[in-house]
């Protein structure tokens, strides 16, 4: 029997009559007003933006199978289960492959975030067939006596906690004379953060390392948080992380800070919603969960140990397709927010078609794995648009400086006044935030010659 389920386009107010007819044998009243059950999946928002739609490019080999099968009977976002599955394979196809972009190494290395109105968009169990392909291949490798890539939920609270789960081997013995805190064997990590609203939060508090260290960890290079006891390294590590946020926690959660000093840009964007109502989901069948299985199972040894280590380059056809879209992405315009989120999505491209490739099991990257890729990155572009339209940041200093410069004699105040005025604590972020409201058309900046050196005049636009 299969499971009952309504799509979202068949939910309407005209439709309502029919549904309560079906299932309760009674006609509504004709004065009775009708239920909207759009707003029982989703709350309505008000945007100018419509909700992005995953392009088809990205519904591409083993990603999308996953995606498709964990969505065909319950009510996750067949998109957040895509990233997911993106993120997860990127953690397992570990740093042997790589992509070269100028002098850096690029590995499948995917950070993500997955962002819902409420509860209701079904973030969490996006996740659930992911986990139980990621589970199965745990086991499977450990019957096998092969490397295993360490799964984890939990939440990036402090950069030492991150570098504690891929660590080396610490310099501090304890009392018999060994390491006391012995080195991780696989450096592979695929982390869910499901509140990672709190790792944000904690990227407001001074001290705190956690978003230096998610910068690095992106990056691949050497981790070395400065504490004063328990000091831990962490090398040639390899982490992927997928992290829940609700728009509401985004809003609040998320320092303008994090925008604009390459934290956030270093994920990409996936809007999440409940598409259908499905009173009874079912599991994906056993067969088909133990084909994806195999087929993950093997393109990560393909990844970790059939391919010789080193480059996958691309096709010519796909290096000419690559160099169109990265003029795109470097040409299209758009708000500084979006711009500054968006700042590394040509890298993203580049480490995505690695991935499709590494997944495919081709030792070159190839044209359908730049269009994958490119797809991928157009849906969260889509999503950053979405969410810098529905979900401004809520900016304590943006506003503090236009506060400033609204009760200030002629709208207008010099830079030293201005910090006076909104804290000297605030010092080290106040040209960013000037520059991000003077990009934004809220305020100008003017050049004021003295007898000494010219000062900058700020002006509420």
């Amino acid at each position: 029997m299969l499971p009952s389920y309504t799509t979202i386009s068949s939910l309407n107010p005209a439709s309502n009559a029919a549904i309560s007819s079906e299932h309760t044998g009674r006609k509504p009243a004709s004065e009775a007003p009708l239920l909207n059950l759009n707003e029982l999946i989703e709350p309505p928002e008000v945007s100018i933006s419509a909700w992005p739609e995953l392009p088809k490019e990205a519904k591409y080999g083993l990603a999308w199978e996953i995606a498709e099968a964990a969505t065909r009977d319950t009510e996750a976002d067949p998109a957040a289960v895509l990233i997911t599955a993106i993120t997860y394979a990127g953690a397992a196809l570990g740093r042997r492959c790589y992509t070269q972009i100028g002098n850096s190494k690029h590995h499948p290395r995917i950070f993500s975030l997955v962002l819902g109105q409420t509860a209701r968009a079904r973030k969490g169990t996006s996740a659930d067939l992911v986990l139980q392909i990621a589970r199965t291949i745990e086991d499977s490798l450990k019957l096998d006596s092969k490397p295993v890539p360490n799964v984890t939920h939990g939440s990036i609270s402090s950069g030492e906690g991150l570098v504690y789960l891929v660590r080396d081997e610490s310099d501090e013995k304890d009392d018999n004379g060994k390491a006391k805190y012995p080195a991780v064997e696989d450096k592979r990590l695929f982390l869910i953060d499901s509140e990672i609203s709190g790792y944000f939060q904690g990227t407001k508090r001074e001290g705190n390392s956690a978003s230096q260290t998610v910068r690095t960890a992106w990056d691949g290079q050497p981790m070395k948080p400065i504490t004063k006891r328990d000091r831990l390294t962490a090398t040639g590590h390899h982490i992927g992380i997928c992290g829940h946020i609700t728009f509401k926690e985004f809003k609040t959660a998320v320092p303008n800070s994090e925008t604009h000093n390459g934290g956030l840009n270093r994920f990409l964007f996936f809007v999440a919603r409940r598409p259908k109502l499905v009173s009874l989901p079912r599991p994906t069948p056993e067969a088909e969960t133990a084909k994806l299985v195999l087929k993950m199972r093997s393109a990560i040894e393909f990844a970790t140990e059939e391919q010789p280590e080193g480059e996958i380059t691309m096709e010519s056809e796909a290096e000419i397709r690559y160099d169109e879209i990265y003029k795109i992405i470097n040409t299209e315009a758009g708000s500084e927010d979006q711009e500054a989120l968006g700042a590394r999505d040509d890298a993203y491209v580049r480490r995505l078609a690695l991935l499709f490739a590494l997944l495919d099991m081709s030792p070159k990257i190839r044209v359908a794995h730049i269009e994958a890729a490119w797809g991928v990155v157009r849906f969260s572009r889509a999503s950053i648009a979405y969410i810098c339209d529905v979900v401004p940041q809520v900016n304590p200093l943006g506003d503090s400086i236009l506060k400033a410069l609204e009760e200030a004699p002629g709208k207008r105040l010099a830079k030293t006044k201005l910090i006076n005025i909104v804290g000297k604590h605030h010092r080290p972020n106040i040209n960013n935030e000037l520059k991000r409201l003077n990009g934004n058309g809220k305020i100008t900046i003017e050049t004021e010659h003295t007898s000494g050196a010219p000062r900058q005049i700020f002006k509420l636009a």
